[in-house]
């Protein structure tokens, strides 16, 4: 783009060529060109359509005022003050890529074929799981953020609300099962603890020696990055726990500097007042 000097009988071949061409996101449906009418010193739009160039050297359709004629490009003579607009093809975009890692068949870098590419589709194209992918614990990240999805309702129901569509730059990762359930925190015995099949979040709890005294909450991470939370001692049935998860036990949170001022002061008042009392508990006695 910009201004070119004007020579005799330049067409819009070639001013077009002496640009340097198209651009590869150029629309070849329309040009338009701003032209001066001398009679009325206003713009007039000509429209040129190009729906059916394969090149710069085809014939042109250029459509300008009421007429309707056909032109060979040469013969299309630009005029001085011309403005030449070349439109930018909404459809067009570069190969957007995603990657996918982990136990698949063929892991490693794929275009996106169209905009409504889903997760399960990918998953599909780099050959499916391999026998010792854990699907539960895939792992969707898209610009350094855990998108939270369930690939188990992914892959039962594609193309659903279930599924989700893909982003350039989105990372798949489909980990090994690891038959492990971690225990952390406010806990005798944290660790790592073998998965077993249909144990809930308290036989896992047991199993890691129970809660201390400090325990606060129950945070139980699935391993499609979904939480969730229970107070200790309150919260009821044995909440399924899957393979890969992880259990961590809060603190009770320490008393405010500000609350424990209070409690010095709220003890200050009170020892004045046992102080007082047993004062005047003596006065009256020397009196009687």
């Amino acid at each position: 783009p910009g201004r070119y000097v004007l020579t005799r009988e330049m067409s819009l071949v070639d001013l077009l060529m002496l640009a340097g061409g198209f651009t590869e996101d150029a629309s070849r449906l329309n040009a338009e060109i701003a032209r001066l009418d001398d009679k009325v010193r206003n713009d007039t739009l000509i429209t040129i359509s190009m729906a059916s160039i394969p090149d710069l050297a085809d014939t042109l359709t250029i459509t300008a005022y009421a007429y309707f004629e056909e032109y060979r490009a040469k013969d299309f003579v630009l005029k001085h003050r011309d403005q030449v607009f070349i439109r930018q093809n909404p459809a067009f975009i570069t190969q957007q890529l995603v990657t996918i890692n982990g136990e698949v068949g063929y892991p490693g870098i794929y275009s996106l074929i169209s905009h409504t590419d889903y997760l399960s589709g990918l998953i599909e194209r780099a050959g499916g799981l391999s026998s010792a992918g854990y699907l539960r614990g895939g792992k969707l990240t898209r610009k350094n953020n855990r998108v939270n999805v369930d690939f188990v309702d992914v892959m039962a129901n594609p193309r659903t609300g279930e599924d989700i569509i893909l982003h350039e730059g989105d990372l798949i990762e489909i980990p090994k099962r690891p038959n492990a359930v971690s225990v952390s925190g406010e806990i005798n015995n944290p660790g790592l603890l073998g998965y077993i099949r249909g144990d809930g979040l308290w036989d896992y709890i047991d199993r890691a020696g129970g809660l201390t005294d400090s325990a606060d909450y129950v945070i139980l991470f699935h391993p499609n990055g979904n939480a969730e939370k229970f107070r200790t001692g309150i919260f009821g049935g044995n909440t399924e726990v899957y393979d890969g998860s992880s259990i961590v036990i809060t603190k009770v949170p320490a008393p405010r500097s500000d609350e424990r001022q209070l409690d010095i002061g709220n003890l200050i008042r009170d020892l004045f007042a046992i102080a007082a009392s047993a004062l005047t508990i003596l006065v009256l006695s020397r009196q009687l």
